[in-house]
């Protein structure tokens, strides 16, 4: 074999060495390439996202401003206390206090099981039995109404307790009356 043949069979060969190659790595540099700029373009569109949220920072921050001011001015008309028992507690001790100075006897105050909330605002229940008059139970729901913190009768059932001995004394009713208050909860640690 002359020295032109072993030149050409030798081209031949790496040639078809180099096609092998490219042939077999071509398809993964290719896909290897696409990747890349898949990644590339998600760097960047999440390097846009975070540029307009950097954005928005001042505009986040003054909504926080004014929701601490609605929340500071809400805190006056909301049961005191962060989980239920010490707004149930706070309720309880309120409406005690308003049917006293009702002129009403308290025979039972139970705390009723109470799921509604609104983020951090939730809502305790207290079912009262109480015995009085008529003009009792008017003074006690005026009461209510007007009270400072925001308390809703729910629920009441009147039934009369003794009938009118006409002695000019005033006839007496039961009355089963529910009422709910509102909380802000503190988010208890895990």
């Amino acid at each position: 074999m002359t020295r032109r043949e072993r030149l050409v069979i030798g081209s031949g060969a790496g040639l078809l060495v180099l096609a092998l190659l490219v042939l077999r790595l071509a398809p993964a540099l290719i896909e290897a390439g696409r990747a890349l700029g898949q990644r590339r373009q998600a760097r960047l569109a999440l390097l846009a996202e975070t540029r307009a949220m950097v954005g928005q920072l001042p505009m986040l921050e003054d909504s926080a401003r004014h929701l601490t001011r609605a929340l500071a001015g809400l805190a006056p008309s909301i049961l005191s206390g962060h989980t239920a028992a010490e707004a149930t507690a706070d309720l309880s001790s309120r409406l005690s206090l308003l049917a006293n100075r009702s002129g009403c006897r308290i025979e039972s105050l139970r705390g009723l099981p109470d799921s509604a909330s609104a983020g951090s605002l939730k809502r305790v229940s207290l079912q009262l039995g109480i015995e009085t008059d008529a003009a009792g139970l008017v003074d006690l729901l005026g009461a209510v109404g007007r009270h400072s913190v925001v308390l809703v009768p729910e629920r009441a059932s009147i039934s009369t307790g003794g009938g009118f001995n006409g002695d000019h004394e005033a006839e007496r009713l039961r009355i089963e009356l529910t009422v709910s208050g509102w909380f802000l909860a503190r988010d208890e640690p895990n």
